[in-house]
């Protein structure tokens, strides 16, 4: 079993910040988003890391000096399931967005029946904003940023090596590589409640990532 984070987003949403590192190095609780990623994989003993990033070399290139991961690399973004034909391997893989911190667990991914390729994790939705209820003409309650019914990809993925013969350059896995999978039957999910997940797109994202709590 290999990890493998996808970092070659160019984390236009979080400049100025990122052009001087990618978002994948921006601290979060005392350490890079990256290095809580690598630690959460590590948990689940899957110590066999992969980056797959695009510019910013030579940051790149101090981080694997201190750090046991390969680092795969294209002059350009390559997509999100582009960029693993980078990767040369028959391992079955758990892949991470490279902005994802979450405690959901891998074991239930990896369970995964052997009739798919691949698997997902789904998550509820967290509305961006306030909720207010009303009852005929009167406001009966507030509720902050709930969690709504819908589920989203949170972009935690485990596969079957069987996933690299189907991606090519340029695949995004949201448009392309996700929705043939799920037309040929071949991709399952995991659904899960009452963990934590979030995505650092904003500046937003990082104050409420590092505030106490």
């Amino acid at each position: 079993m290999i990890g493998v984070i996808l970092a070659q987003g160019k984390g236009l949403r979080l400049r100025p910040i990122t052009r001087v590192i990618p978002k994948n190095l921006i601290v979060i609780n005392g350490k890079p988003i990256i290095e809580h990623q690598i630690d959460y994989l590590h948990k689940y003993g899957i110590n066999n890391v992969y980056v797959i990033t695009s510019g910013y070399e030579k940051v790149w290139e101090n981080f694997r000096k201190s750090h046991d991961v390969t680092i795969l690399s294209s002059p350009e973004p390559l997509g999100t399931a582009g960029c693993l034909t980078l990767l040369n391997v028959s391992d079955d893989m758990i892949v991470m967005n490279g902005d994802v911190l979450t405690t959901i667990d891998l074991n239930q991914l990896i369970r995964c029946d052997q009739q798919f390729i691949g698997c997902i994790s789904l998550v509820k939705m967290r509305s961006p904003y306030g909720i207010v209820k009303v009852e005929k003409n009167y406001v009966v309650s507030f509720e902050e940023k709930p969690l709504l019914p819908h589920l989203i990809n949170a972009g935690v993925y485990y596969f079957r090596p069987d996933v690299l013969d189907l991606v090519s350059e340029g695949d995004m896995f949201e448009d392309k590589v996700l929705p043939m999978l799920a037309s040929l039957r071949l991709l399952g999910f995991v659904n899960y409640d009452n963990v934590e997940w979030r995505s650092i797109d904003s500046t937003k994202d990082i104050e409420s990532s590092t505030r106490p709590q």
